[in-house]
């Protein structure tokens, strides 16, 4: 078994960004912000002995977690959650609820808890 670790990290160079942002500069943050992401996941599988394929793709959250998740033929998709209810949930949207509407893979969703 195989673990696929996939970072979402969304695209900042939209609108008027690129005339002050170099691609190069944006690429680098995409690569550290996606490295750091996935580091403590790479650690526990490693740890647990599992081997583990980890990605970094940048692009709206949900559509790139089911475009991965079709690509790889995974088995199950397993995503966190910030548990966000109410208006928080209204205002930002929940990124797990639009994997689980889009997605024809089994889901768990996973509670992030504090660090």
């Amino acid at each position: 078994m195989e673990i696929a670790l996939l970072t979402v990290q969304i695209p900042l160079d939209t609108g008027h960004i690129r005339r002050f942002i170099a691609r190069d500069a944006l690429e680098s943050h995409y690569r550290d912000a996606g490295n750091q992401a996935l580091a403590g996941a790479i650690t526990r599988a490693e740890k647990a002995g599992q081997n583990c394929s980890p990605r970094i793709a940048v692009g709206h959250i949900a559509q790139t977690i089911n475009h991965y998740a079709l690509e790889l033929g995974v088995d199950l998709l397993v995503i966190g959650t910030h548990g966000r209810t109410g208006i928080r949930k209204a205002v930002m949207g929940s990124v797990a609820t639009e994997v689980v509407r889009q997605t024809d893979v089994p889901v768990t969703v996973v509670k992030l808890g504090k660090a």
